[in-house]
């Protein structure tokens, strides 16, 4: 995923993340949410930045244990932007580093999240900590 590259506008971008092969098609990841869940909105806004967490990881072939990292993985991102109110958020990006060295098979979904959250979204000083947290993970 790291051969992606950043264009002009969103439209691109989301073009660019939904040829990627390695992510689940948007209206089978939400067909699993629960019951009383808007699966269209939710589809919908696969590509984009959303301030609430997700209910399993945007790449194929997780099994159940790599799919809860990747739930906890969007937390502490949440929780690093400030999307989330966190008490220490740079415990988040920590964190999220730590898991990319120690489980190179979530560095895609790492990856994955981080472009999910820069795209569409409106608050500068998330934005640019997700820029951080991209370059950091990228080294």
């Amino acid at each position: 995923m790291k051969e992606l590259e950043f264009a002009g506008d969103a439209n691109m971008h989301k073009w660019i993340l939904s040829s990627c092969h390695l992510l689940k098609d948007p209206d089978e990841w939400a067909s699993t949410l629960g019951f009383f869940k808007n699966k269209k909105e939710a589809a919908k806004n696969f590509y984009l930045h959303q301030t609430k967490s997700i209910h399993e990881g945007l790449t194929k072939k997780l099994n159940k244990e790599q799919n809860k990292k990747a739930v906890l993985l969007f937390k502490n991102i949440l929780g690093f932007t400030g999307d989330k109110s966190v008490p220490y958020p740079h415990m988040c990006g920590t964190e999220i580093l730590l898991v990319g060295i120690s489980h190179p098979d979530l560095r895609d979904e790492i990856y994955a999240q981080i472009l999910k959250q820069l795209l569409n979204n409106k608050v500068d000083v998330s934005r640019l900590r997700l820029q951080k947290l991209l370059i950091m993970a990228l080294q």
